[in-house]
């Protein structure tokens, strides 16, 4: 996969959506939703296959190590309706016995297309697409970015992340 992201670019463009606390159907535009934070972004194609379940899993599992390297937030992002990723959150927070990562879906791909993030799977019958991509984002300019194969999690996980957070990597 080629990489359409850079170090300095911001991510400005895009609304996402989730179910809130009070099971309320919401939208944020992500300039309000990274705005004077430091977070960090992780992406991938389908929640609940085998590999987004496991990198998930690992980002909640070390999400208050990633919090702790001055991160205000941990998000996940996909291509998928607010209803899914209600259920996804719910699957991974009771997995990895942790709630601190938040799960977004950009139901219409708005967000992916416009920053230049699509995969189109059609030919795997999942349609438009993200591919998988974890960043670092400071007030919504990328200060790290990286990109997988969707078929593997390497620079992308949570465990990467962390390390270059902790300037390990």
């Amino acid at each position: 996969m080629t990489m359409a992201l850079s170090v300095g670019q911001k991510l400005e463009l895009g609304i996402l959506y989730r179910i809130d606390e009070n099971n309320v159907h919401t939208s944020i535009n992500v300039n309000e939703l990274f705005a004077d934070k430091r977070v960090v972004v992780f992406m991938g194609p389908a929640p609940f296959s085998r590999l987004d379940t496991q990198q998930a899993n690992e980002y909640e599992s070390l999400s208050s190590a990633i919090l702790a390297q001055g991160i205000n937030d941990v998000f996940g992002i996909y291509v998928q309706d607010a209803f899914v990723m209600n259920k996804f959150q719910e699957t991974v927070r009771s997995q990895a016995g942790s709630s601190n990562v938040k799960f977004y879906g950009d139901g219409d791909g708005f967000f992916v297309k416009a920053n230049n993030l699509v995969h189109d799977f059609t030919f795997e019958g999942l349609s438009t697409r993200c591919g998988r991509w974890a960043f670092i984002l400071n007030n919504s300019v990328i200060e790290h970015v990286v990109v997988d194969d969707y078929s593997l999690i390497e620079t992308t996980s949570a465990d990467s992340i962390l390390k270059k957070l902790k300037n390990e990597a």
